[in-house]
């Protein structure tokens, strides 16, 4: 938990204000100290400041095994993570309707104002399809029960409650990459991110230098909002142009006009396939640099 989220949660908590130099900030023995003041603020048998300081990876193993027994957490059982994120920061409502959507042994984690974990223990095994479907009613609920605008990523399900640790990462990185090359979508699965998620690693100067060997008199962002939907669909296709133009409800001589029309903008034929890696990875890298 980094400092200005611990002196947000000490001002809720204790109702003073705290404040802190920018040097002090970012000093771990002043981050340390805020963590102490919080627990005592706190109590030692505070369950929710326990599972902020293990999903954040502050506990040794053996601090994780004494609050799990202290709080009767069973040790292996399958457990989903949602991460939501919230446009701005939540109140009670949208912690009672999370509280509606409990199914009987789920937890709620107040991460800061704006960031709330829930896990969900589930009665037996979840796909991908089941956690989708999981993470979409807790946004429409959200969104029209609580007039809250959110975002949510989450990771596969875990049966070993120390996993739950990783989980939290996972949809942390989802979140992430998901703002930032999914910007219309609300919600974001860790696994449903692969070329985004390698990309990421990639330092900006490495993304810099290939979109200026790739595309070096060229800004994906002057492409129209048509040309991006069309790009989009053609590759959910497979390339596929018959497909392609079905889907975008237009006729085949016209989807080809517009792909003629990009092959004069950028010099790339998304009809041959490596021209088309050559765009996807781009367009990816030309978000991230942003």
């Amino acid at each position: 938990m980094e400092a200005l989220d611990l002196l947000e949660k000490l001002n809720r908590e204790t109702g003073i204000s705290f404040s802190l130099t920018e040097d002090e900030l970012e000093n771990p023995n002043i981050i340390s100290r805020l963590q102490q003041l919080l627990s005592s603020v706190h109590g030692h048998n505070d369950r929710d400041f326990f599972f902020q300081q293990f999903l954040l990876g502050q506990l040794s193993a053996e601090e994780i095994t004494s609050g799990r027994l202290k709080f009767h957490i069973e040790k292996t059982t399958n457990r989903a993570l949602f991460l939501i994120a919230f446009k701005s920061p939540f109140d009670d409502m949208s912690l009672s309707v999370l509280s509606s959507l409990e199914t009987g042994n789920d937890i709620l984690v107040e991460m800061d104002q704006h960031h709330i974990v829930l896990i969900r223990q589930c009665r037996g095994p979840l796909g991908e399809e089941d956690l989708y479907k999981s993470a979409a009613s807790i946004v429409d609920a959200l969104s029209t029960e609580a007039m809250q605008a959110v975002r949510i990523s989450y990771d596969r399900m875990v049966t070993e409650f120390e996993q739950l640790v990783l989980s939290y990462k996972h949809a942390e990185v989802a979140l992430h990459l998901g703002v930032t090359f999914k910007n219309g979508k609300q919600i974001h699965s860790y696994h449903d991110l692969g070329l985004e998620k390698l990309l990421y690693r990639i330092s900006t100067e490495d993304a810099k230098e290939y979109l200026e060997e790739n595309l070096p008199s060229f800004d994906f962002s002057t492409l129209d909002n048509e040309m991006r939907s069309t790009i989009k669909v053609l590759f959910n296709n497979q390339l596929n142009i018959a497909e392609t133009a079905k889907e975008l409800f237009i006729h085949r001589n016209t989807l080809i006009y517009r792909l003629d029309k990009f092959q004069k903008m950028t010099g790339l034929d998304l009809r041959n396939f490596d021209d088309a890696i050559i765009c996807k990875v781009a367009m990816i890298l030309a978000e991230y640099t942003k």
